[in-house]
This record gives structure tokens, sequence and C-alpha cells, in this order.
């Protein structure tokens, strides 16, 4: 009778999370297969861990190179991750590889939350929404490559939920989540990642109809939270520029 009362909390635990258990093992299942058996993809796999690899090289972390010049096709946030990752393990192919594909784990969860946040009444409709981007073809393989895209898929999840507490009440955190949202998602991929984002932003009032808040005050906020992610992607770009 000890043992099991031991046991029992430990049990319980399991079974409420063993929806997250199984997602993240399904996940790092495809990724681990994709990276033992597939090899890095010309022209774009190889290119940017190249990116990285000559930054790092070079110690030129501001600026990303390539073949000694400047590669101004896409910004360093990817490469950054890279390197930080090799500061604390060393240069590793394994690293590289699964920068990418951990985005892709956080948009899972991401979109889960999103689901949530949207329809709290329907917390099944939640659960099922990252196995089912898990198991589209398209995601699936996307999210086991070293790519900028998982990147601003995560950071425009990260936004969109920052909209919907706005709509719920919570303006502050937000505006903030959108900024944030916004800026990184800029140093992933550059100005495309408004695109993903401010849609929904610009045409709230056609889906926040129940909000009680002002539009002139939900303008002003949406102003200076896409200012305050210019503000964050700016910071990088103007001394790299110089």
């Amino acid at each position: 009778m000890l043992f099991r009362s031991h046991r029992s909390p430990l049990v319980r635990l399991a079974a409420e999370r063993i929806d997250d258990i199984a997602l993240v093992a399904v996940w790092l299942i495809l990724v681990a297969v994709a990276i033992n058996i597939r090899p890095l993809l010309p022209i774009d796999e190889t290119r940017y861990l190249t990116v990285a690899w000559e930054m790092w090289q070079r110690e030129s972390f501001l600026v990303p190179l390539l073949n000694g010049e400047p590669y101004s096709h896409k910004p360093p946030l990817l490469f950054w991750l890279i390197h930080a990752g090799w500061s604390v393990f060393g240069v590793q192919e394994w690293w590289g590889r699964i920068v990418a594909p951990l985005f892709g784990l956080f948009s899972l969860f991401g979109a889960r939350a999103l689901a949530s946040a949207l329809w709290p009444d329907s917390p099944r409709r939640a659960q099922l929404i990252p196995w089912l981007l898990l198991g589209c073809a398209t995601w699936a393989v996307f999210t086991t490559v070293t790519m900028f895209d998982m990147l601003v898929v995560a950071f425009t999840v990260l936004a969109i939920f920052g909209l919907v507490q706005v709509w719920r009440g919570r303006a502050p955190l937000g505006f903030a989540l959108v900024a944030l949202g916004i800026g990184l998602g800029v140093l992933a991929k550059g100005p495309v990642a408004l695109v993903y984002i401010l849609p929904s932003a610009l045409l709230a009032p056609l889906w926040m109809r129940d909000s009680a808040s002002r539009w002139s005050r939900y303008y002003a906020g949406l102003l200076v939270a896409v200012a305050a992610g210019a503000a964050v992607a700016l910071a990088w770009a103007l001394p790299a520029a110089e």
C-alpha cells in the first residue's frame, strides 16, 4: 500500500502528460531518422550551415558571410542559435541540424496553446491540432530540414497568440508577445514575417467582434508593438549594414 501511494502521484502525472510525451516522442523519432539517414540537402541546407561555419571560423558574428563576402540574403538568428549550441557542444553537425526542428516542436505546442486560447471550451480540439500538423506531409518534411521556415512559423504563432491575449483583455502581455514575435520573426527571415502577422492584426475588427476595447486604443497598442518589433530587428540591421 505504501508503495502504491508513492507511485500514484507519478502515475497520475504521467496520465495527464501522456499526450505531451507521445508528441515529443513522435517528433524526436521523425527528426532522428531524418538526421541519420538523410544527408544535408543542397542547395539550402548545405549553404546555411556553410554560412554558420564561416561566421564561426572568421568570428564574424554580426555580418553573415559566404565565401568571404557578406551574405545578405537572410538575417542571422538561425546562425546565432547554431553558434550558441556550438559554443556549448563544440562544432557538431547534429546541433546545426536540430535547431530548426526544435522550433517545429515549439510550434506544435504553440499551436495547441493558441487553439486553447481561441476555443477554451473545446480542449479536445486543442489536443488534436498538433497531431494534425505533424501528420501533414509538408510539415513532417519541413520540420526536419535546416531552414528558416520553422522559425517563422514559431514566431508567427507567438504573435497571433499575443493578439488573442489582447482580445481576452490582457493587452500589455499580448502586445509584448506581438512585438517579440515580429522582432524575432524579422531576425529569422526578414520583413516577410510581417506578411503572416499583420493581416490578422489589422483585420482584428472582423474576428474580435465581441471585444469591448476601443479600436483607437487597440491600433495605438499595435503600432507600438510593431515599432518595438522593428527596433529589435534594427538593433542588428543598422550596425550590420554599417
